[in-house]
């Protein structure tokens, strides 16, 4: 069975930030809260960090719906506006050049956080 993380486009820059801050590793996750939300989001967002950074080959699908995140968002899908559709597009495309509905190697998604991340 191939595992694959869905990750949805508006998620991309809360990976962004999560892969490249040089103090992730050391931070407590409570000290990223401000950032991502919640500890069990926190958590969630840290250990999909985690299996893209063991596993270079791991199947990463980037959708424009409910994703790996989205699973403990406190909204549960409620009051989640179709804009948010627009804007997973535009950040997979536009920003990181990646496409929604499209499956990709971890390594190749970090690869391409990683490049946008140098222009900023």
């Amino acid at each position: 069975m191939v595992q694959s993380i869905k990750i949805r486009g508006h998620h991309l820059p809360i990976l962004s930030y999560v892969l490249w801050s040089d103090q992730v590793a050391k931070r407590d996750l409570e000290e990223l809260r401000p950032v991502l939300g919640t500890h069990e989001q926190n958590q969630r967002v840290i250990d999909i960090y985690k299996r893209m950074i063991e596993n270079p080959n791991l199947e990463i699908i980037i959708i424009d719906s409910f994703d790996d995140i989205c699973g403990i968002c406190l909204k549960k899908g409620v009051n989640c506006s179709s804009s948010l559709k627009d804007l997973d597009n535009y950040l997979a495309n536009h920003y990181y050049g990646l496409s929604c509905r499209t499956k990709y190697l971890s390594n190749e998604v970090i690869r391409k956080l990683k490049e946008r991340r140098k222009i900023i």
